[in-house]
């Protein structure tokens, strides 16, 4: 079951948020809230709650204090289920924040999920052990008509150092005036 906390400072989210300084924030967090909840396990899963996004999002804070529409932040707290064979965090994990915090930003100027995914890229910089933690900053770079791009930082909490950094593109999928 996911247990997601919100750092305004630190109330439990599941899934709903009590409180939020702007509504475009909240739908932001609903939308992580709901992504960590929706990947099927896959076969060698069944039976266990080890789901990439709900693992990611159980240590998941995000930060209300800082966060606004289009820039948001966020902690994480690697443990050993988000992490590979070396101890460090999972090069997907990486991918997969990249993908729901950059759309998440996204989503809190748009206020619309029903977009796609067109382009991610993430440079590795460096790795980060278990028990570590990291920030997190998702922030909107462009939003066009059809088109968003969104940003990730994602650094070592320590010491400020960039971990990855990734680019979410993200197709806007127009409501039809029909």
């Amino acid at each position: 079951m996911l247990s997601m906390s919100i750092s305004a400072r630190h109330e439990p989210m599941d899934p709903v948020l009590k409180e939020s300084p702007s509504h475009e924030v909240n739908l932001a967090v609903r939308w992580v809230s709901i992504m960590s909840k929706l990947a099927p396990p896959s076969d060698r899963q069944q039976g266990s709650h080890a789901l990439l996004p709900t693992l990611l999002c159980r240590n998941l804070v995000v930060d209300l204090l800082h966060s606004q529409p289009g820039h948001l932040f966020f902690t994480l707290k690697v443990t050993s289920g988000i992490a590979n064979r070396y101890e460090t965090l999972h090069g997907g994990a990486i991918g997969s924040l990249v993908e729901i915090l950059g759309c998440a930003a996204i989503i809190s100027i748009t206020g619309s999920s029903t977009g796609s995914v067109s382009d991610i890229n993430i440079s590795y910089i460096s790795g980060t052990p278990v028990k570590e933690e990291l920030d997190l900053e998702a922030h909107v770079l462009k939003v066009g008509n059809k088109i968003a791009v969104a940003s990730v930082d994602i650094r070592h909490k320590v010491s400020g150092k960039v971990a990855a950094q990734g680019r979410v593109t993200m197709y806007l999928n127009v409501d039809s005036k029909l």
